[in-house]
């Protein structure tokens, strides 16, 4: 939604009345748009007067989509693992999780997909055939963008990393049978970071991101230099 967003501004200025749904105060939302928290009273009024829903996620059920509605369903990210209709057993989510998803995704008008591959599990993950627009994802236009370098530069920057550094990324997702309680999992990196190090860590640094559900913190003692 955020690099749809982005070039609905550049590409047709005030042509769009964009409202941001949040959580909190104080996110920083460039461009010209207005805000409502999630679940008030302004939030249900936009909801239900919007041409247009963006969302990258399953949306609440407690509002029902407006038949003048189109609703953009972004989702989130490549199904390297199995999803919703394809998971034999949910184990940590919500007992009635496969029928909720079941409702929601029928309100999708369309579904962006990154690739072919994508396309096909998606059509099973999520029982859904409905358009498919097989696009790539609009934030990894990011990736290709003719200024890419110098994004990288800043990042680095940012995150105090050693300019002179190549960088790898590990982001891996939560697992669903590995779990405290609902929405949050256990964790446990099966990296050798010290192994990792000693072989690597003469030309690279090493990004440790994981997912916002998982409870466990990483440990990066003796490799902090090396590990972020």
């Amino acid at each position: 939604p955020k690099y749809v967003y982005k070039y609905l501004q550049e590409a047709y200025g005030d042509k769009y009345k964009c409202i941001w749904v949040v959580d909190r105060k104080g996110v920083e939302i460039p461009g010209k748009h207005k805000t409502c928290k999630r679940f008030s009273l302004k939030y249900y009024y936009y909801m239900n007067r919007s041409k247009y829903w963006v969302n990258n996620m399953r949306q609440p059920l407690s509002i029902p989509r407006r038949e003048e509605t189109v609703m953009l369903a972004t989702w989130h990210g490549t199904p390297l693992k199995r999803l919703a209709f394809d998971q034999e057993e949910v184990t940590a989510a919500s007992p009635t999780y496969k029928s909720q998803f079941y409702r929601q995704k029928q309100e999708w008008d369309y579904l962006i997909a990154p690739n072919k591959f994508s396309s096909d599990i998606f059509k099973s993950c999520f029982m859904y055939d409905g358009n498919m627009l097989e696009t790539g994802y609009p934030r990894n236009d990011l990736l290709l963008a003719s200024n890419r370098d110098q994004i990288a530069i800043n990042l680095k920057k940012k995150l105090n990393i050693p300019l002179d550094k190549k960088t790898i990324l590990y982001a891996p997702t939560w697992r669903d049978d590995e779990y405290y309680g609902k929405g949050q999992y256990k964790f446990k990196l099966k990296l050798d970071l010290e192994m990792m190090k000693k072989e690597l860590g003469d030309e690279y640094v090493i990004l440790l991101r994981t997912h916002h559900y998982i409870a466990d913190a990483l440990d990066v003692t003796g490799v902090e230099d090396f590990a972020y």
